[in-house]
């Protein structure tokens, strides 16, 4: 059985529209290169145009094949369904974090990793500090080992994250 493919809305429309996009102009425009490329050259074996038009179809099924995969079995994070008394999918946790003697207060967004957007925050469910949060309660306090040594968090607060 394949495992579910976690997003939100926006980001699954986003990739339905690319993946529409590649299939029907990107698929059309590259069998025309291709075409234009086969004629060139004095042979198929030394026409360095028709040698491109070929890797690039060929990345061109790659993405597509990607794109596929990810379309499938998706599940949307639906915000009427999330639960905020435990950090789970579509929530927004603020925590607090204490370091070599400095604490600082930051967000994170629990989402799916095509949602993630590391300069907003966004974190996927699948990564390290995603995973850690999961399943936590406002209060729960724990530490978690990094490279640079041990962090102590506290949750302090979950919420709704307001996603479109």
């Amino acid at each position: 059985m394949k495992s579910s493919n976690y997003m939100t809305r926006s980001t699954f429309e986003r990739l339905r529209k690319r993946f529409l996009y590649l299939t029907t102009e990107k698929s059309r425009s590259m069998k025309l290169a291709l075409k234009d490329a086969k004629s060139g050259g004095s042979g198929m074996h030394d026409n360095a145009g028709y040698d491109n038009a070929l890797m690039q179809e060929r990345m061109l099924g790659k993405e597509i094949e990607a794109l596929s995969q990810k379309l499938q079995n998706v599940s949307l994070i639906d915000k009427p369904k999330i639960d905020t008394d435990y950090v789970v999918l579509g929530t927004k946790v603020t925590i607090s974090r204490h370091r070599l003697g400095i604490n600082d207060i930051t967000e994170y967004v629990i989402l799916g990793p095509d949602d993630v957007d590391i300069s907003k925050n966004i974190i996927s469910f699948l990564s390290p500090i995603g995973k850690t949060l999961l399943g936590k309660r406002v209060g729960e306090e724990f530490s978690i080992n990094v490279p640079a040594g041990e962090i102590k968090i506290k949750i302090l607060k979950i919420s709704i994250f307001l996603f479109t």
